[in-house]
C-alpha cells in the first residue's frame, strides 16, 4: 500500500516524508557563538599579530571564496596568480633555508587548483580547445632538450625540477590563453597588472623610509653586500632584483596604455600617478637590470608609435621623481646616481664584474661541451671548477649565472641556444607582426606593450638568468591570446551589424 501510494502521489508523499524528519532549525545560541568566537579570533589577529599573520588569516578567509569562484568565472585565478606572485616571499608555504632548490608557495596552489578546476570543467563540457599558434614548436623543443639534458646531468634533482618547472610555466601559458577569450576578462587583467605592482611599490616606498620596518625579519638590508649607504628595498620580495623586474611589468604596461589618445582625464591621471609610484619603486631596488630593462621596454613602446617627444615627457617625470627624492631622500639620490653611473664601468664594482666573471666560466663550460652542454642545472655544480681568477674574492660564493645566455649555452650547449633564441624570436615576431592586424585601439596599444615588456624581458634576463618567471610566462600567454580576442570581437561586432541592416 505504501508503495501504490508513491506510484500514485509521488510529490504529496515525498513532502510528507520530509516533514516527518528532523531537521532541527536554525539555533540561534549557536549562531551567536560562532559569530562571537570568529570576532575573537579576527580581532586577537589584528591586535597581537603581524603583517604576516593577517595575510595568513586573510588567506584563510579568502580560499573558500577563492575555491567556489573559479568553476563559476576562471578569470578570479588568473587574479589570484598575479596576487600570489607580487607577495612572493610572504607567500611561501615550506620553512626552508635561502639555499632551497624549491619552496612551495600561495602562487603553486593557486596556480593547481586554478588549472585542475578550469581543464575539468572544459572537459566536462566537451569544449576543451588548445589554440593552434607558433608557439608550441619551439616550447615542445626547448622541453625535449631540457628534458635530454637531464639524463646527463651531474645533478639529476637539479636537472629534474627545472624541467618540472618548465612544465609547469608552459601550463601556466596554456591557462591564459584558454581563460583570456572576451575582451572584459582581458581587460580585467590588464589593469591588475598595473594595480598589484603600484600596491607593492606603496610596501617598498614606506620600507625605504621606515628602513625595512615592515615585514621584518625576513627583509634584510641587502645593500650592505654593495656597499650601499643606504637601505635598498625588496618590498613584498626576498631580492630586489626580482621586485624591479616585477614593477616593470606594471610601469610598461601603464605607459603602453597612456599612448590611448580616447582616453579620460582619469583614465590618464590613474596611470600617471601609477607610472610615478612605481617608478619611484624602482628606483629604490636599485637593481640595475631592472633599470635597463625598463628604460627598453618604454623605448620601444615609443619606437613602434613613433612619437618621439615622449621621450622628452617620461625624462621629466624621471627628473621630477629624481627632485622629489633629492629634497625628501638626498642619501638616496646619490645612490641612485652612484649606481647608476657603474653601468658604464662595470669594473668599477664588484656586483658587475662578479656578472663578467660568471659568463666567462659559462663560455669555458660550453667549450668543453660544445654541443649539448653540462646537463641541465649544471652550471651550478661546475662553477667553482670553471671559476675566473678575476672573479672578486666577495663574490666567489655566487653559483648562479646571472645571465640567461651564459646558463643555457654551458648547460644545454649549441642546441639549446638554438632552441631558445627560436623561442624568444617566435614571440617577437609574433608580437610584433600581430600589432598590424589588432583592429581595437585598446588591443593595439596593450599588444604594443606586451611586446615592447617582452624585449624588457630579455634585457632583464641578461642581469638574471630567472627563465621561471612567473610573469614573463603570463605575458607570453598574453601576447597570443590578445589577437585572438580582437579577432573574435570583431567578428562579434561585424555579425551585429549584420544582422542590423
Amino acid at each position: 500500500m505504501l508503495m501504490l501510494r508513491y506510484i500514485l502521489h509521488p510529490v504529496e508523499s515525498w513532502n510528507e516524508s520530509l516533514s516527518e524528519l528532523d531537521r532541527g532549525g536554525l539555533s540561534i545560541k549557536k549562531l551567536l557563538f560562532i559569530l562571537v568566537v570568529f570576532e575573537l579570533v579576527t580581532m586577537a589577529v589584528f591586535l597581537y599579530g603581524d603583517k604576516i599573520a593577517w595575510a595568513y588569516f586573510a588567506g584563510i578567509l579568502l580560499t573558500p571564496v577563492f575555491l567556489l569562484c573559479i568553476p563559476i568565472e576562471p578569470v578570479v585565478g588568473i587574479l589570484v596568480m598575479i596576487f600570489t606572485t607580487g607577495i612572493d616571499f610572504i607567500g611561501v608555504i615550506t620553512e626552508t633555508s635561502e639555499d632551497a632548490v624549491f619552496k612551495l608557495t600561495y602562487f603553486h596552489l593557486a596556480t593547481v587548483l586554478t588549472t585542475v578546476s578550469i581543464f575539468l570543467n572544459l572537459l566536462l563540457k566537451g569544449k576543451l580547445n588548445i589554440p593552434n599558434i607558433s608557439l608550441w614548436p619551439p616550447v615542445l623543443a626547448s622541453i625535449v632538450i631540457i628534458a635530454i639534458s637531464t639524463i646527463y646531468s651531474p645533478v639529476f634533482d637539479a636537472g629534474f625540477l627545472e624541467l618540472a618547472r618548465t612544465l609547469f610555466m608552459v601550463m601556466i601559458t596554456l591557462m591564459i590563453l584558454i581563460i583570456i577569450n572576451k575582451k572584459w576578462r582581458a581587460q580585467i587583467v590588464i589593469w591588475t597588472l598595473i594595480v598589484i605592482p603600484f600596491a607593492i611599490s606603496i610596501v617598498s616606498i614606506y620600507q625605504l623610509l621606515n628602513e625595512g620596518s615592515i615585514l621584518t625579519p625576513i627583509v634584510r638590508k641587502v645593500a650592505t653586500e654593495i656597499g650601499m649607504p643606504v637601505f635598498r628595498s625588496s618590498g613584498t620580495f626576498s631580492n630586489p632584483n626580482a621586485l624591479g623586474c616585477f614593477l616593470m611589468v606594471g610601469i610598461v604596461i601603464a605607459v603602453s596604455l597612456m599612448f590611448i589618445e580616447k582616453q579620460s582625464i582619469l583614465a590618464k591621471l590613474i596611470l600617471m600617478v601609477s607610472i610615478a609610484v612605481s617608478g619611484i619603486g624602482l628606483l629604490i631596488t636599485f637593481s640595475r637590470g631592472s633599470w635597463l630593462s625598463t628604460a627598453a621596454g618604454i623605448f620601444f613602446i615609443v619606437l613602434l608609435h613613433r612619437k618621439w617627444s615622449y621621450i622628452t615627457y617620461f625624462s621629466i617625470v624621471i627628473i621630477a621623481l629624481v627632485v622629489v627624492l633629492a629634497i625628501t631622500q638626498p642619501v638616496v639620490v646619490d645612490a641612485v646616481l652612484s649606481r647608476f653611473t657603474t653601468i658604464f664601468d662595470p669594473a668599477s664594482d664588484s656586483s658587475s664584474s662578479s656578472r663578467l666573471s660568471l659568463i666567462k666560466s659559462g663560455i669555458w663550460m660550453w667549450q668543453d661541451h660544445p654541443f649539448l652542454g653540462v646537463g641541465a642545472g649544471g652550471f651550478s655544480y661546475y662553477c667553482y671548477d670553471y671559476m675566473d681568477p678575476n672573479m672578486p674574492y666577495q663574490m666567489k660564493w655566487i653559483k648562479e649565472a646571472h645571465t640567461i645566455q651564459a646558463k643555457i649555452l654551458a648547460e644545454q650547449g649549441i642546441i639549446g641556444i638554438t632552441v631558445a633564441s627560436w623561442l624568444f624570436i617566435t614571440v617577437l615576431f609574433h608580437g610584433l607582426f600581430s600589432i598590424t592586424k589588432i583592429k581595437d585601439t585598446f588591443f593595439k596599444n596593450v599588444q604594443i606593450g606586451f611586446a615592447s615588456l617582452f624585449i624588457g624581458f630579455i634585457v632583464n634576463f641578461t642581469f638574471g638568468s630567472d627563465q621561471f618567471n612567473n610573469m614573463f610566462w603570463m605575458i607570453t600567454g598574453l601576447i597570443y591570446s590578445i589577437p585572438l580576442v580582437d579577432s573574435f570581437h570583431s567578428q562579434n561586432d561585424v555579425g551585429e551589424i549584420n544582422q542590423s541592416e
